[in-house]
């Protein structure tokens, strides 16, 4: 079976607000490919812009990286590195925004799966 089900939650909790953002997505890269799952979630500190700044813009920065079809390992890596310097870069420009984020995110490919994380969050697999 080539079908990838999933579900999501979330909960604000005592703050006004919630700061945290997600990704989940499954696509077929072609006709004849496994499908691709990205399951991401970003844990926002100090506010949501930054989380939801990288709700927009992950899955065109992975998908998009050069290596995404081959080495998703190094596809991965390329693109936190691009979006965190795309953040830094937002900060630095001004508009008063201070939040940041972190990130587990999960993809699976067919019958493989990677993980990778920024910050200090992390993804526990179980059975």
């Amino acid at each position: 079976d080539d079908v990838l089900d999933y579900a999501h939650h979330a909960l604000r909790g005592a703050r006004p607000t919630l700061e945290d953002r997600y990704v989940a997505t499954v696509f077929r890269p072609s006709l004849t490919a496994a499908p691709t799952g990205i399951f991401a979630v970003f844990d926002g500190h100090g506010g949501e812009a930054t989380a939801q700044f990288l709700q927009d813009e992950l899955e065109a920065a992975l998908t998009g990286h050069e290596h995404f079809a081959g080495d998703l390992p190094k596809a991965l890596r390329g693109a936190c590195a691009a979006l965190e310097a795309r953040v830094l870069e937002r900060q630095r420009g001004g508009g008063g925004d201070t939040s940041g984020s972190t990130l587990t995110m999960v993809v699976i490919r067919g019958r493989r799966l990677w993980s990778c994380n920024v910050g200090d969050s992390r993804c526990v697999m179980a059975r």
